[in-house]
């Protein structure tokens, strides 16, 4: 599943449902709950909870999604304009400044074909 340090507060949100979900159950849906948003049957089946229950997991996953998605597009966003002003700067420097870790940047510049900057 996708996030940036979101597993913990999706967790929190699981556990705060107070549904009855055992941790090897929210371990699951950390790992594979984007795959049940639109098939919250499967879920509840899944998990034996009530169809609604599993609505509203599937509603929280889905903003945690959504949540995760607005980030990388913002992240994405600071990178590429300090890539404008400064053609040669660091991938290290790019974390800096973005106040990112230094792997997001490398994992980005990898994903936009561009070849990373290592310090001398």
């Amino acid at each position: 599943m996708a996030g940036i340090g979101s597993k913990a507060e999706l967790k929190t949100k699981l556990q705060e449902l107070d549904y009855g979900i055992e941790d090897k159950d929210i371990q699951f849906i950390l790992e594979y709950g984007e795959e049940f948003i639109g098939d919250s049957d499967v879920l509840s089946k899944k998990l034996g909870i009530s169809e609604d229950q599993a609505v509203k997991i599937v509603e929280i996953i889905q903003q945690d999604v959504e949540s995760t998605n607005q980030l990388t597009a913002e992240i994405k966003e600071k990178i590429d304009k300090v890539l404008e002003q400064h053609p040669s700067i660091t991938t290290h420097k790019i974390a800096l400044l973005c106040e990112i870790n230094e792997r997001t940047v490398n994992d980005y510049l990898k994903e936009k074909q561009e070849p990373e900057i290592q310090d001398e």
